[in-house]
């Protein structure tokens, strides 16, 4: 599994909602990506070459509760061969994150990042 994040964001607490989770996603074997060319706020994802989800949702419950967005699923090859090649060229565009350099990172960032996990439901 792939995942791009953006490097920067326009809200930096939703920035640091993100960051808390790649060290436990990493540990699972995911491959974490930072987007470096701007901001990246898409949002789809591609399962065994068929099936893709394109939509304005992130999986939290203030996206699907309270701003009541939405995805739509698409069960076709050409469409999800289209999404993939979006995402390829995206990747380009990103570094990818290691696990040690993660764990490097400064002790203020995984206090903000875990203060920011805990108060995450209200943003």
């Amino acid at each position: 599994m792939r995942i791009i994040i953006p490097e920067k964001s326009d809200a930096i607490i939703s920035r640091w909602c993100s960051f808390a989770y790649v060290e436990e996603l990493l540990e699972a074997g995911v491959r974490i990506f930072l987007y470096q060319k701007g901001f990246i706020h898409s949002k789809y994802l591609l399962v065994d070459d068929c099936i893709s989800s394109v939509g304005t949702s992130n999986f939290d419950f203030r996206s699907f509760e309270t701003n009541f967005e939405a995805n739509a699923f698409i069960y076709q090859k050409e469409f999800t061969r289209e999404v993939e090649q979006h995402f390829l060229a995206d990747l380009q565009q990103c570094r990818e994150v290691k696990y040690r350099e993660w764990r490097k990172r400064p002790h203020t960032d995984k206090i903000r990042e875990s203060l920011a996990y805990i108060v995450s439901p209200m943003f």
